[in-house]
């Protein structure tokens, strides 16, 4: 495939080193781009991609980790000083196509899984998401074309992956803004906010309640501020959500806890401004 060609080559010019380490396993060199999205999702953290990229592999063949722990730390070494970079944006977004070619047929991404999305009421209003995620675009297929949908994430590797599969479906009114959540200008969005939505926050951002006023005032009269979490883990129970109540006062509280055991359905923890 040419494409992993030209990410490898990029790779060198930058490192001096190749993917062999992966090639030499027995692995495919297009996994590399597996690998930088999976960074993302477990909230950037090295070890636990390896151990989750590695799956049953790594349960049954400590030797396969043992082997490979180190080539992997050391790509990692290098993808974390870049994976917010604009200056290395052509070698991400070539990563970018390299996982969506491979992968975008494949049962996880391809399904809609998720439950539906909380609807707009007001047309031509805006939702927020903050921190979306790839997974967002699961969500693609039922979003409202009466709605004006704004997903913020900071990885340029995840908004990359969100804009192909916005292509795909021909979604106008999906805005992508590549940015940390801290530099999020109410400027940046072009419609009254009904709906601010933020998936497990405190799990990228430990300190969120101190951003919480500022979100909060970018909700216009009638608008929610929408948590939600996995219903498998029952995160509202958490200590992150003892005290959640407080920031909200005057506001119209409604909470969904899902009885389920699916891990791919969300409970949800909604604020209303009155």
């Amino acid at each position: 495939m040419q494409l992993i060609e030209e990410l490898e080559d990029k790779y060198n010019q930058y490192t001096g080193k190749n993917f062999s380490f992966l090639s030499d396993r027995g692995i495919l060199k297009t996994e590399i781009s597996s690998l930088m999205l999976l960074y993302d999702t477990v909230y950037y953290n090295v070890d636990d991609t390896i151990k989750f990229f590695l799956g049953s592999n790594y349960l049954n063949k400590p030797e396969l980790l043992e082997v490979l722990k180190n080539p992997l730390k050391d790509f990692f070494c290098f993808y974390t000083q870049i994976c917010f970079d604009i200056r290395y944006k052509e070698f991400i977004k070539i990563a970018a196509k390299i996982y969506f070619q491979c992968y975008k047929d494949s049962k996880d991404v391809a399904e809609n899984k998720k439950p539906e999305l909380p609807k707009c009421e007001m047309e031509g209003s805006a939702f927020v998401d903050l921190i979306s995620g790839f997974n967002f675009s699961h969500f693609y297929p039922t979003l409202d074309k009466k709605t004006e949908y704004y997903l913020v994430d900071k990885s340029i590797m995840t908004c990359e992956l969100l804009e192909l599969r916005k292509q795909e479906y021909e979604l106008d009114n999906v805005h992508i803004l590549c940015k940390d959540i801290d530099d999020l200008k109410i400027s940046d969005i072009k419609q009254p906010v009904e709906i601010l939505r933020i998936k497990n926050p405190f799990r990228y951002i430990p300190d969120f309640k101190d951003k919480i006023e500022d979100f909060k005032n970018m909700i216009c009269t009638g608008g929610k501020f929408i948590f939600q979490e996995q219903s498998i883990v029952k995160t509202f129970c958490y200590p992150e959500y003892k005290d959640i109540d407080s920031y909200f006062e005057g506001w119209l509280k409604e909470q969904q806890i899902l009885l389920t055991d699916n891990p791919n359905f969300l409970d949800t923890l909604s604020y209303k401004k009155i």
